[in-house]
């Protein structure tokens, strides 16, 4: 009866188990139904490409997404590592720089892809008295909100142009806000870091309050930091006619704009967000120029986190593992599960067959009581010289070889070698022939010194 249960108990598991495995599988590859992405401030960038994802995530895997409005990279990098949002939009800031002194915490942030390149703006206002860099002095700089990119980088350029916040008037302004300063003059300059299709440079273009300055060494700043790049600005870029906006090549430096994710993130989740952005129509309806012409080699370019797993089969397909590490890790409980089930069905089995030869008389039982039995005959003879004590030795050695040569004949030698009983039977089989051989040899001499004791007389 307990063999049919185990039985039962392992044929069940086994049909079970491809019916466990899949429902693992899908829990491990399903999407979550809810998404958080970081968007950043009104009239830039983020904001827009955001909720372009999205709108895709929704449309192509039915995803619910959440977008919450923040200040900028900073702030967004913040929310991130406290585990608050699942996707955002940062800026790549060269925190090794000594003028930037906010250092986030980046150990539960990952890297996705590079969308765009974020250019510094240097902005002025109309004004005659507003021609270099120098001119800046005492002057009203809109250097961005507080907690955003835009401030970061602003502090960097302004110390790489030889000034310090003590020599300028700090203005902390949203995008609107700068636009409302520079045409009511409030404002004297900014600068603005974002993607040049921002619609704050549209609106600056069309503004015709404000003009664009060149970063004076531009390429050296970019030399002096990993995560920058020499960047021109062409003449008309954001205006042709009827005058162009710059109306000459505007020499500044580049970041790049970061889709980042937490760490915890499932691989399947950043590998459908990755596709959405790689994908060649969604670079199109944003004009991620840069990412249509160079594609993975753009995407993947100087990170400034560590990449997550999910996009690795992407960036480097040859070294994609055979299973999904989500799948393993999510399905390490289940596989336990089965094993430790298996291994508990096998010593199950074990035991019970073990019991049951307990149970049963084991096949040299017969053959042991037998030579007990010629044992127990042999001792009751004194070995003193007598012919039929004699004969009945030599019987009963005849009687164990018989038993040895049964016991040889009924067991295999692989029994004979892992049955530990049947070593111990030929044992016996040894030590009572050879007690019973040293009897027949005592009365053997006896009868000897006795036919020879009566020859003498």
């Amino acid at each position: 009866m307990r063999k049919t249960i185990y039985t039962l108990t392992i044929v069940v598991s086994l049909l079970l188990l491809p019916f466990a495995v899949h429902w693992g599988y899908r829990a491990a590859t399903s999407l979550p139904r809810q998404v958080t992405i970081a968007t950043g401030p009104n009239g830039g960038a983020y904001r827009e490409l955001a909720e372009s994802l999205a709108q895709d995530l929704k449309d192509t895997h039915g995803v619910n997404v959440s977008l919450v409005h923040t200040s900028g990279s900073s702030e967004n990098l913040q929310l991130l590592g406290e585990a608050k949002v699942d996707f955002a939009l940062a800026m790549a800031i060269p925190t090794e720089s000594k003028s930037v002194k906010e250092k986030p915490d980046t150990s539960r942030i990952a890297f996705v892809a590079n969308a765009y390149s974020e250019v510094v703006h240097l902005v002025v206002r109309n004004d005659e008295d507003i021609k270099h860099v120098s001119d800046l002095r005492s002057k009203r700089i809109a250097l961005g909100e507080k907690g955003s990119g835009d401030h970061l980088m602003a502090i960097l350029t302004i110390h790489h142009c030889g000034l310090s916040l003590d020599e300028i008037e700090p203005v902390h302004s949203t995008y609107p806000q700068i636009l409302e300063g520079l045409r009511d003059g409030t404002i004297d300059g900014a600068i603005v870091s974002a993607g040049v299709r921002a619609p704050i440079y549209r609106q600056l273009a069309t503004s015709q309050h404000c003009r664009i300055l060149s970063l004076p060494y531009a390429k050296a700043l970019a030399s002096q930091h990993l995560l920058l790049s020499e960047f021109q600005i062409p003449a008309g870029r954001y205006q042709s006619l009827p005058s162009p906006i710059p109306s000459t090549d505007v020499a500044t430096v580049a970041t790049r704009a970061q889709l980042l994710t937490r760490v915890g993130v499932p691989s399947n989740l950043v590998k459908a967000v990755t596709a959405t952005v790689l994908n060649a129509g969604f670079q199109q309806r944003n004009a991620l120029t840069e990412l249509a012409e160079t594609g993975k080699q753009f995407a993947q370019s100087t990170p400034q986190f560590k990449v997550h797993p999910g996009v690795q089969e992407f960036y480097s397909p040859e070294l994609r593992p055979l299973l999904n590490p989500e799948f393993v890790d999510s399905t390490e409980s289940l596989r336990s599960f089965v094993v430790s089930l298996l291994i508990a069905a096998y010593l199950g089995y074990r035991w019970f067959k073990d019991h049951q030869m307990r149970k049963d008389e084991h096949r040299l039982d017969g053959y042991i009581r037998a030579l007990i039995e010629i044992e127990t005959r042999q001792i009751d003879i004194d070995g003193t010289a007598d012919a039929k004590q004699v004969e009945a030795l030599e019987k009963m050695l005849d009687e164990v070889t018989l038993l040895r040569q049964d016991v040889l004949k009924d067991f295999s030698a692989h029994e004979l070698r892992d049955d530990r009983a049947a070593d111990c039977f030929l044992e016996m089989c040894h030590a009572i022939s050879e007690k019973i051989g040293a009897k027949l040899l005592r009365q053997r001499l006896a009868r000897g010194f006795d036919e020879l004791s009566s020859r003498l007389k």
